[in-house]
C-alpha cells in the first residue's frame, strides 16, 4: 500500500498520566445509510459483522446528519457545533488538539482529501492518508479501496500508544464501487438481469417510466459494496478485540450521510433533497465491559453529539465555548430527561428539515413544506401536509425556533415539544 504519512509531533503531550486511560476508535463511513444494515431492519443483505457489533453495542435508532455537506459535518464532529452555528470555526476548540493536550494520542486515517485537509484536522498528531485507487473493479477483496484502508487502520492500531484516538474516515460508497463482481451477483434472483460492471458510482434522475431493472442493478451494486464493507469490518473487529488495547478501547461506528437509490427517483451523491435515505445513518457505540450492550436507544442523536461523547469517554473537560452537542454515552442516555433529545435540525443549501418523534418536516428552498408521519413512514413516501395543516404549521414554527437556537449555539433555548409533535395524532 502507498500511503502519505504526516507526523505532527509538537502536539503530543510530553508525558502520560499515572492512571490508565481508555482508548477510542471511530469509524466514519461515507454514504452509508442505516437502511442497508441488518441491525436496522435490512433483511436482503447479510451483514454478520454489523450484527455482531450491534449485539455488543448501544444502537441509536434515530441518528441523523445535521448536513449533507462533508466539510460542514466535520465541523460538527470535531467541534461540537451544529451545522447552523453562526460562530466562527476558530472560536471553537478542536477535538484532536484538546485530547492531545490531555495526553491522548490522536490519529487520523482517511482516503478522502476533504477530510485530510479539513481545518479542524490540524490537531491530529499523526495523519495517514491513503490515495484513492482507480475506478475499476477489483479482482479480490484485498485489492479494494476499503480493504486497503481498513488494513491501514489495523496497522495504526498496532502502532498507536495508549491512550489513543484513532479516527478512520472511509470514502466508501462516495468513492469507487470496486467490490469484486461476484459480490454484486450474489443478490440476483433467477429472473434478474446481471448487475452493471461499472465502478463509477451512478448519478441520475429516474424518468417517471424508468426501467426497474436498471434501478435493481444499481441497488445490487450498492449491496455489493455493503457486503465488502461488512467483510472489512469483521476483520477489523477481530483485530481490535484480540489486541492488547482491545479491553480498553471503545468503538463508535457511524455513517456520515446516506446514498439515495431511487426512493424518490434520484440515484447518486446529491446533497439534496433531505430525505431519510440521505440523512438517516447508523450509530453504534461499543464500550468495553458491556456498557449499553444490545440496547436500542430511541433518542435522537446528531454529529455534534460525538464531540462531547469522546471528551467524556476520555474524562476530558468540555471547553468553555458553548457546545450544541451532548454526550451520548450509555449512562447519559439512560438517565437524561425524555425531552433532552427529541429534535433534530438538518440544513443543506436552501433546504431545511426537522425531525421530532412523531413527524418529519422538509422545507424546500422555495418554502414549500413536505410532512411525513414517523416512525411509520420510514422512507417518506406519503406526504400529508395538506391533511394536517395545523401540525405542519407547528412543525414549521418549531423548525424556525430550532434554527435560531442552533445559530446562537444555545441549545437550552429549545422549548419542550407539544404532545402532538411528540406522540402524533390519535
Amino acid at each position: 500500500r502507498t500511503v502519505c504519512f504526516i507526523s505532527c509531533l509538537p502536539c503530543v503531550a510530553p508525558a502520560l498520566p499515572a492512571t490508565v486511560m481508555p482508548n477510542a476508535l471511530v469509524l466514519a463511513i461515507d454514504r452509508l445509510g442505516s437502511g442497508y444494515l441488518g441491525p436496522y431492519g435490512n433483511t436482503w443483505i447479510e451483514t454478520p459483522a454489523w450484527n455482531q457489533l450491534a449485539a455488543r453495542s448501544l444502537l441509536v435508532e434515530s441518528a441523523l446528519s445535521d448536513s449533507a455537506d462533508l466539510t460542514t459535518l466535520y465541523h460538527s464532529y470535531w467541534q461540537g457545533r451544529h451545522a447552523w452555528s453562526a460562530r466562527h470555526a476558530q472560536d471553537t476548540p478542536e477535538l484532536a488538539a484538546r485530547l492531545a493536550s490531555h495526553h491522548v494520542e490522536p490519529w487520523l486515517v482517511t482516503d478522502d482529501p476533504v477530510v485530510a485537509q479539513h481545518g479542524a484536522a490540524a490537531g491530529f498528531c499523526e495523519r495517514v492518508i491513503l490515495p484513492v485507487g482507480e475506478e475499476r473493479e477489483a479482482a479480490s477483496v484485498e485489492q479494494t479501496q476499503l480493504a486497503r484502508l481498513f488494513a491501514t487502520a489495523i496497522d495504526v492500531l498496532e502502532q498507536a500508544r495508549p491512550p489513543f484516538l484513532i479516527w478512520v474516515h472511509a470514502q466508501a460508497m462516495q468513492g469507487p464501487w470496486d467490490a469484486p463482481y461476484d459480490l454484486r451477483c450474489r443478490f440476483m434472483e433467477d429472473e434478474d438481469p446481471a448487475p452493471p460492471r461499472s465502478a463509477t458510482p451512478p448519478e441520475c434522475w429516474l424518468d417517471p417510466d424508468y426501467d426497474p431493472d436498471e434501478l435493481l442493478g444499481f441497488q445490487h451494486a450498492y449491496a455489493g459494496q455493503v457486503s465488502l464493507l461488512d467483510t472489512c469490518l469483521g476483520i477489523l473487529l477481530d483485530a481490535l478485540w484480540s489486541s492488547a488495547a482491545g479491553a480498553e478501547t471503545a468503538l463508535l461506528a457511524t455513517g456520515t450521510r446516506g446514498y439515495p437509490l431511487g426512493e424518490h427517483r434520484y440515484v447518486g451523491r446529491s446533497e439534496r433533497p433531505l430525505h431519510a435515505e440521505l440523512v438517516q445513518v447508523p450509530w453504534l457505540l461499543y464500550c468495553p465491559e458491556g456498557a449499553g450492550a444490545a440496547w436500542r436507544a430511541h433518542q435522537i442523536v446528531q454529529p455534534p453529539d460525538l464531540f462531547p461523547t469522546l471528551l467524556e469517554w476520555f474524562d476530558v473537560a468540555a471547553p468553555d465555548a458553548p457546545l450544541w452537542g451532548r454526550s451520548a454515552l450509555p449512562h447519559r442516555l439512560e438517565h437524561e430527561a425524555r425531552t433532552a433529545r427529541e429534535q433534530a435540525g438538518i440544513v443543506d443549501g436552501g433546504e431545511r428539515a426537522l425531525r421530532v418523534p412523531a413527524w418529519y418536516l422538509r422545507q424546500e428552498s422555495t418554502g414549500q413544506p413536505h410532512m411525513y408521519a414517523k416512525p411509520d413512514d420510514r422512507w417518506e413516501f406519503n406526504e400529508i401536509s395538506d391533511l394536517c395543516q395545523e401540525v405542519a404549521n407547528q412543525l414549521a414554527e418549531t423548525l424556525a425556533q430550532f434554527e435560531a437556537a442552533a445559530r446562537a449555539d444555545d441549545r437550552p433555548r429549545l422549548a419542550a415539544l407539544p404532545d402532538v409533535l411528540r406522540e402524533g395524532l390519535e
